[in-house]
């Protein structure tokens, strides 16, 4: 799905919601209050003040230890790049902006229901300190999903996992109806996916997949080191305010 936001004057935002859906346009007054519903949420985000970035950029260069640390298994130099020193030049603080959810409304989007809209948050995180550790944690999970995989079809047992929509395609094509009215199709949607995923859950989640695949308890330190430096430096900007999620794994983090 491709965003933009275009600020056009004071009183309006033309936004891009969907390629398929076209242009909306509302007043500022509705992402003023949309942010506000959603900053009032304080298990979720909790305001940081008087932020300092480069106590945060010093703290995260202790990443360089955790490089030392788990060196042999950083096979090679781009793996190795991931965790390199950071700089405050190349940093951006990851921002929030708001995607409007006119395809959740119930009757045709005007001005009358414009209190019934809301705006599902997505954070940027391309160029934080979490950016490469985060890089680095996906292609790690990638390759524990693939072995989960492997397992399940050594064993001729479906994969409860729809990696992706190629996955979901490949599912269908080979599913053979031989009457629809047999068949009720049911989808289902989150209304927050990743605030919903607990810190907790991944930690479980790391442990247990390296337990059935029988892989070392030192690389299993290496993805949990990953996971709680991400989580803990979970911090993004909107407007001129500083938060942290607090709760639910990094929106906007590749690993996610």
């Amino acid at each position: 799905m491709l965003t933009y936001t275009i600020l056009t004057q004071k009183m309006t935002v033309l936004t891009k919601t969907d390629k398929n859906m076209g242009w909306a346009l509302i007043p500022t007054s509705w992402f003023t209050d949309e942010y506000t519903r959603h900053f009032t949420d304080t298990t979720t985000y909790r305001r940081i003040y008087n932020f300092d970035l480069t106590a945060t950029i010093t703290n995260s260069n202790k990443l360089r230890k955790f490089q030392l640390r788990f060196n042999k298994l950083l096979s090679t130099p781009a793996n190795k790049q991931l965790l390199d020193t950071i700089t405050k030049d190349k940093l951006q603080l990851p921002y929030m902006k708001l995607l409007p959810k006119v395809h959740k409304l119930t009757d045709t989007a005007s001005p009358s229901n414009l209190n019934k809209l809301t705006g599902r948050p997505i954070i940027t995180a391309h160029s934080w300190t979490t950016s490469n550790p985060s890089r680095l944690l996906g292609t790690e999970l990638n390759k524990i999903i693939f072995q989960l995989k492997n397992i399940f079809k050594e064993r001729n047992i479906p994969f409860p996992l729809i990696y992706n929509s190629t996955d979901l395609l490949d599912l269908l094509h080979h599913f053979y109806i031989d009457s629809i009215d047999k068949y009720t199709l049911t989808t289902f949607d989150f209304t927050s996916l990743y605030t919903n995923i607990s810190y907790p859950d991944t930690i479980n989640a790391i442990i247990t997949s390296c337990k059935i695949l029988n892989l070392p308890t030192f690389y299993r330190d290496f993805l949990l080191h990953l996971n709680s430096f991400i989580n803990d430096c979970n911090f993004f900007i909107s407007g001129q305010d500083i938060y942290r999620q607090t709760k639910g794994v990094a929106m906007g983090s590749y690993h996610s």
